[in-house]
């Protein structure tokens, strides 16, 4: 059932922004056979040899594996490399779940060193994290089980943290945010696989949800920016590319003439993705989730009439 969920909740979006990245590889691909496109240094065009966008990239894209060690690069829709990792770690918590599911101690500690050990594996064979289509699983599953520990943790952190008044809570999330901040901006290199620390950190004081800062997250505003987010997620980086033709092929001169053009452009930006990510939530990720549960349960109710 969990699987199954999770696979109606992900693949909509994906699929839907997986042809319009398709749409839009075609549509750069006929602009430069009508000499209508200038081809930059070190660009290759769709479906060409080398080029991320081809028939084999397509279909591991909508097979969602794209990001399982197939490719030399991302492919389609860059953000989805995520969802393919995703949904793979999902099958090592199910199993994990059915054959060994931890309940001691012992056994959350166990997972702690396996994700240890997988961060560590990481910084031996990569500079930094940026890991994405080759070893972009074994990211995932270490950053997965920072959340299951998170989840083990909260309710002991729930009993220490008590007693604590408002005042101290609210100094303790504002250390935490700023320090995390701190790490993601900049400690460099080999520093960034001290994520798992840092993330455990992060997730275990803000859900507590205690402090001045956690009240002013829970406002209306965000919430539901959090409940359109992965819509946002996935469809930002296409709306990056036009923003991007835009501003260095069609109005390159005239946004140079403009002070803080791009501080604009970048505020212009944001809002377009967030009235996108609102329309891909409301027209796709909800009806397209509620259509493939719906498929799924007449599938398994066949199934079951069928023995």
């Amino acid at each position: 059932m969990f699987l199954k969920r999770r696979f109606a909740r992900l693949y909509p979006v994906h699929f839907v922004m997986t042809l319009v990245l398709l749409l839009f590889a075609i549509v750069r691909l006929v602009a430069h056979k009508l000499g209508v496109g200038t081809l930059e240094a070190g660009e290759i065009l769709p479906f060409s040899s080398g080029a991320p966008e081809t028939l084999g990239s397509l279909i591991s894209n909508l097979t969602l594996t794209q990001s399982l060690g197939l490719h030399d690069s991302l492919t389609y829709n860059v953000p989805a490399w995520t969802i393919s990792v995703e949904l793979a770690a999902y099958f090592v918590f199910v199993a994990m779940c059915l054959l060994a599911p931890p309940k001691k101690v012992v056994h959350f500690l166990s997972i702690g060193v396996g994700v240890a050990a997988i961060y560590v594996g990481l910084a031996l064979v990569k500079p930094d994290m940026d890991i994405t289509h080759d070893l972009g699983f074994w990211r995932c599953l270490a950053g997965f089980n920072v959340g299951v520990l998170c989840a083990w943790g909260r309710p002991f952190l729930a009993e220490w943290t008590q007693d604590m008044s408002r005042a101290m809570c609210t100094g303790i999330e504002i250390l935490t945010a700023l320090g995390f901040a701190a790490f993601v901006i900049w400690l460099p290199g080999k520093g960034q696989f001290l994520v798992g620390v840092f993330a455990f950190l992060f997730v275990s004081v803000f859900a507590q949800d205690r402090g001045a800062v956690s009240a002013f997250l829970s406002y209306g505003v965000f919430r539901y920016l959090a409940k359109i987010s992965y819509s946002v997620y996935m469809v930002h980086f296409i709306i990056a590319l036009v923003f991007g033709v835009i501003a260095t092929q069609i109005f390159p001169q005239a946004l140079m003439s403009v002070a803080f053009a791009g501080d604009l452009l970048l505020v212009v930006y944001m809002g377009v993705v967030i009235v996108a990510g609102h329309i891909l939530h409301h027209w796709v990720e909800v009806p397209g989730a509620a259509w493939m549960k719906a498929r799924l349960r007449v599938r398994a109710r066949a199934g079951l009439q069928a023995l």
